[in-house]
Parts: structure tokens; C-alpha cells; sequence
């Protein structure tokens, strides 16, 4: 699956000049509150996930009766939130409690990028993470709506290439209902915003270009809901514009140009990370750089009768973080450490994965002696392998969110391994002794591909009393 994180910023000093009234651009449009009839320094923000959302809340804050900043969030969707409304494993932060650090932080980014990341990005990244969580955590202190106290963002799990435990996630609620984290964060600080009365939030307007007096910009073009986008363009000019747009994850088109490698495979994108803001900006004179670095996400499930369908559901991180485990869908075997960094897994998964033309053939035959096919690495095919999560594994992740899936289609519980070898069609004695072997392998050592923590493990033997959930992948 492809996640894509791109930051673009244009910026121009926080001056008066060009502070046309927001009211006079909208006119015939949309109805705003009279305090839009304002002509003081303006900040233009493209984009509402998580980033935009806390640029729009950072910059509002910087407002004061002496000097005010007047804040204008442009999304071109009719929602808030693009991605990270979708978000589910967390968020990653140093978490000191472990014995985390800013370094160890980047040493394990480093080795995940294999020194290719931007030193000074990535120490922003690191040094700063701790102040990014706390300002989420205080958001949603001040929430009202967000429920128990105790279940913001504090829960840890270890995510894959950490070196310690700094995902940060919900607890579940008191009844055992997880909370969903990316739409839960979107939602808090959309509230927070739309409280905020320098802030002025229009969404269904899409930003067409970046606007340039000299070698400054000074604005966007922009056409929003019903309008002509040929024929009624409007310019809102601004002192600063942070174009906090996303990926292209989504759109074929970008990534046969920047990464055609990865082009055949599904997204767990939405529609709408397209990649404007590269184009705007890349019209405007930016520069591009590190555009071949298009991340895979290892897993994403694949409902067994929309084998091919482009567009999938995210099987997130924190179910491998909380135990799940990877295997062969035709003899039932492992052939990976679950928790490797994305890349690794995913050239693992490519490498013991089944074409997904040659699983159907397979599903309707229904045989399990298809051939595993080694990929031309030029160009990524979809593949299917199995995640196996055990009921204890499903009760850390959240039982509400497995059942989510279940209800999708995407996974399915069974009562006891015999059932799921049944299920996978694959001989009993062959899967049970894999997950036996999986259950009994002592942490820190023992295990063939270097895993040195399993969560329920013991949960995975075939002697188990409890069940089993599947998913394809």
C-alpha cells in the first residue's frame, strides 16, 4: 500500500500590503461573519490533515490585540482531514519513560532510511516530536467531546524498526470500544479552530496556483464549490502560504512519473491525495527533490472477492505491533520478522507472496498449490500472504476494530486452529506446528528471521482455547 508524506512550504514575510478583506473575495460565494473585514497580515493555509490543522491553530495563536494575524484553511475536499482522518497505529514521539532519546530517535530513523534522510529534518523531527505529542495531548485535554482523560494518547506499543516502545496510541473506552485515533485528533482540532474567530475555514476550494508578484508569493488562485474553474479563478492575496498538501499516493498518474515502480499497487489512500501541491508549487519555481521515495505500507487487506481492486483497507501496523504474524497463504510458514522496517517486510512479502492473478486461479480451483513467483523487481505486482491474529492479539488492538473489519469482509475469526487451517485450506499438522514452534520461541533469541519480542505469543499454540482472525493481504 502507498503512504506518501510530502512538506512544501511558501512563504512570504508577515507584512499588510495585499490584505484585500476575505469578505470581498468571497462575495457571492459563501457566507462569512462580518469580522472577515479585516485588512491586517493574513496567513493562507492549503491543506487540513493533521498538518494543516496545527499550522492553522499555531499561526491563529500568534495573534495579538497590538498585532493580529488573521488564519485562512483552504480544503479542497468537503471534509476536513484528508489522511490522517484515517490514521490508526498512533503517533511516534521520544518516549523517555523507556529510556527513548532524540538520537535514538534518529538512529533508528536513520537505519530505517538507510542514511538517506535529510540530517536536518530529521533532527526537527526527533527533537521536536515530544512537543508535538504534548501539544495533541493537551488538545485533547481541552476537549470536551474526547471522553476519559486516561485514554489520550498514552498508550505505547513498539512499532516496526523501533528500538523501544514510542507509538502512541489510544486506550480503549471502558466498554472495550477503541477510539479512532486519526478521525478523533482531526476532529479536536477542527473544533479548535473553527473556535478560533482569526480563523476562517472554506472548504470545497481548490487552489489553483500560487500567485507571484516578483520572486515573492504573495497569494492563491483559487476557485471553490459550483464555481467555473476557467471561468471564475479568484485570487486571495496573503502574507504567508504553507501548502500543507500531502501525497500522491492516489493518483497513478504522479507515481508512474516519480516512482513507476510501485504504479500497480493498491493505495490506502484517499481520492484525493492527488499531488496538487507538488504541481502548484513545482509551477511556482520550487524545486523537487527525494521523489522516488514513495513508501510502501507492508499490509493492506485484500476482500477475497475484490482481489483487484485499487483502492483497500489499511491492515494497520499496531496489529503486527500487538502479535500478528505474517505467513504463506498456501503451506501455512512464516518468512519474516513482522516488525522490520516497511521496506524490508514489503521486499519479504513480494519475495513469498502469491501474484494475486495466480491466487484467484488458485481460490477457484480451490487448491493451495500455487507457486510462489519471484518479481521483477523493476516493477512491483500485487501479491497475497496471510496476517493470523490471535483473540488475545485482537483484545490489545481493539475487538470493536477487528470486528469493523469483519463486518467488511476483509477478516474472520475461527474458533480454533483446526478450523483455521480448514479456512486457509492448508493440512492441519502443517499449520499447527508453525504456530507451536511460533508459541514456544523464547524472546530475545531463538527465532529464524531475528524477531526478538512476541506479544501473545503463547496465544498463537494450537492448545490455545481461544480463537484466531484471518485476513489476506
Amino acid at each position: 500500500m502507498i503512504s506518501v508524506v510530502v512538506g512544501l512550504v511558501a512563504m512570504a514575510s508577515l507584512r499588510s500590503v495585499q490584505g484585500r478583506p476575505i469578505r470581498s473575495f468571497l462575495k457571492g460565494m459563501t457566507s462569512v461573519p462580518s469580522h472577515n473585514d479585516i485588512t491586517h497580515p493574513r496567513v493562507i493555509i492549503v491543506g487540513s490533515g493533521l498538518a494543516g490543522l496545527t499550522a492553522t491553530i499555531t499561526a491563529a495563536s500568534l495573534s495579538t490585540p497590538d498585532s493580529p494575524v488573521e488564519v485562512v484553511l483552504l480544503e479542497k475536499g468537503s471534509k476536513l482531514g484528508g489522511n490522517s482522518a484515517k490514521a490508526t497505529s498512533g503517533i511516534s514521539a521520544v518516549n523517555r519513560k523507556e529510556g527513548d532519546s532524540p538520537q535514538l530517535f534518529i538512529s533508528d530513523t536513520k537505519k530505517a532510511g538507510h542514511n538517506a534522510n535529510d540530517q536536518e529534518l530529521l533532527n526537527t523531527l526527533a527533537v521536536n516530536s515530544e512537543s508535538a505529542l504534548e501539544f495533541l495531548q493537551k488538545s485533547l485535554s481541552r476537549d470536551k467531546e474526547v471522553g476519559d482523560p486516561t485514554s489520550r494518547l498514552t498508550k505505547t506499543i513498539r512499532g516496526g524498526g523501533h528500538s523501544v516502545s514510542r507509538t502512541f496510541r489510544f486506550q480503549e473506552t471502558n466498554g472495550g470500544m477503541p477510539i479512532p485515533l486519526g478521525y478523533t485528533l482531526i476532529s479536536t482540532l477542527k473544533r479548535h479552530a473553527e473556535s478560533l474567530e482569526n480563523v476562517h475555514i472554506l472548504s470545497e476550494a481548490k487552489v489553483l496556483d500560487l500567485v507571484k508578484q516578483g520572486p515573492r508569493i504573495s497569494g492563491v488562485r483559487v476557485a471553490t464549490a459550483g464555481s467555473d474553474l476557467e471561468g471564475k479563478k479568484k485570487d486571495l492575496f496573503g502574507d504567508a502560504v504553507i501548502l500543507s498538501t500531502g501525497g500522491f499516493g492516489a493518483s497513478e498518474k504522479a507515481l508512474r512519473k516519480y516512482a513507476p515502480s510501485v504504479a500497480e499497487l493498491s493505495t490506502t489512500n484517499g481520492d484525493f491525495a492527488t499531488g496538487d501541491g507538488l504541481d502548484i508549487a513545482g509551477r511556482a519555481g520550487a524545486g523537487l527533490r527525494d521523489m522516488k521515495y514513495v513508501q510502501i505500507h507492508p499490509t493492506g487487506f485484500l476482500h477475497p472477492d475484490r482481489l483487484t481492486e485499487r483502492s483497500v483497507f489499511l491492515a494497520p501496523e499496531a496489529l503486527r505491533a500487538c502479535g500478528a504474524i505474517l505467513v504463506s497463504p498456501t503451506n501455512g510458514k512464516r518468512f519474516s520478522n513482522e516488525l522490520l522496517p516497511r521496506d524490508k517486510l514489503s521486499e519479504l512479502i513480494f519475495r513469498n507472496g502469491i501474484l494475486v492473478d495466480d491466487w484467484i486461479k488458485t481460490k477457484q480451483k480451490k487448491t493451495s498449490t500455487c507457486k510462489r513467483v519471484t518479481q521483477d523487481t523493476s516493477q512491483k505486482k500485487k501479491v497475497v500472504v496471510a496476517m493470523i491474529a490471535s483473540d488475545d492479539t485482537v483484545k490489545e488492538f481493539g475487538q470493536a476494530s477487528a470486528k469493523f473489519y469483519e463486518k467488511m469482509g476483509v477478516m474472520k475469526r475461527y474458533e480454533s486452529v483446526r478450523e483455521l487451517a480448514k479456512g486457509m485450506n492448508i493440512e492441519y499438522t502443517t499449520l499447527s506446528t508453525e504456530l507451536d514452534t511460533y508459541a514456544n520461541t523464547k524472546d530475545g533469541k531463538g527465532d529464524p528471521y531475528e524477531k526478538i519480542l512476541f506479544p501473545h505469543k503463547e496465544s498463537y499454540s494450537s492448545k490455545s482455547s481461544k480463537g484466531f482472525w484471518l485476513g489476506n493481504i
